[in-house]
């Protein structure tokens, strides 16, 4: 990977290039490549306001054995997947507001099947639009209690026109609202912990609507000058190509520790 930041003291501009490689010894048909290209920053109108940006291109892989990989295949599937991101927060005093548009674009390419047939993965391919308001009000510096909302619309490109899907239109709508607190003590602990309430709707009468508590919780905590702790954890309704499934719930938990030996030798876990 390749970073380039900027270390100005307003505004903010980062480059980023990544790659990941998988290789097998007795399985090549598995090998991958995965990429990332990134450009995300900052603009600073004022000491209160501040718009922020993010472009990202990625080029994915789900491996065998996946929910919504056909059984019959014999290599990854892959896909790219195109972000951009585009929002701005306002903070005169103790009160904030922010707003985010969010948009991902999904293409999967035709995966290779065992029998030498091919699967068209294009009834996979997607449009998922998010839009969010987040208000804030800060209780005592550091802490700072917010409300966000956000609404989605998940658009299918074409109906599926091969395999247990044929004929199956998948786009839905749906919300997501959440309270939290945001915590950030300099050098100690930075935490955004948030719980509430989502749904999403499908246009397609013969797929159940989907509706539960949702997550999101990111912490990082100094436990000592030398040890960090970091840990997430998240609820969402996620898509799913499975025939008779509208939808995946997904619960994920992460936990990460990263100490530093010397000031440029750092081990993570």
């Amino acid at each position: 990977g390749l970073q380039l930041r900027s270390n100005w003291n307003r505004h903010f501009l980062q480059f980023e290039a990544t790659s990941e490689f998988g290789m097998y010894a007795d399985s090549s048909d598995d090998n991958y490549t995965d990429y990332n290209l990134r450009a995300t920053g900052r603009a600073d109108a004022t000491e209160a306001l501040q718009f922020n940006g993010d472009a990202r291109l990625q080029h994915l892989h789900e491996e065998r054995g996946g929910d919504d990989v056909p059984t019959s295949a014999k290599e990854p599937v892959e896909y790219d997947k195109l972000t951009g991101i585009l929002g701005g927060t306002y903070k005169p005093n103790r009160f904030s507001i922010g707003l985010k548009g969010t948009i991902d674009k999904y293409d999967y390419e035709t995966n290779k099947n065992i029998n030498g047939s091919s699967t068209n993965n294009d009834g996979r391919d997607r449009t998922e639009s998010k839009g969010e308001l987040r208000l804030g009000y800060e209780i005592q510096n550091g802490y700072e209690a917010f409300i966000k909302s956000s609404v989605n619309a998940r658009d299918y490109d074409e109906v599926a026109t091969s395999g247990t899907n044929a004929g199956v239109k998948r786009g839905s709508n749906g919300y997501n609202v959440q309270a939290g607190i945001a915590i950030d003590l300099d050098r100690l602990i930075r935490a955004d912990l948030g719980v509430g309430w989502m749904e999403q709707d499908y246009d397609n009468p013969s797929f159940k609507d989907v509706d539960g508590y949702s997550a999101d919780a990111r912490i990082r905590w100094n436990i000592t000058e030398l040890t960090t702790l970091r840990a997430l954890a998240s609820r969402t309704i996620n898509e799913t190509t499975t025939s008779g499934a509208s939808s995946t719930v997904g619960t994920a938990l992460g936990v990460g520790v990263d100490h530093e030996l010397l000031r440029n030798l750092i081990l993570n876990a």
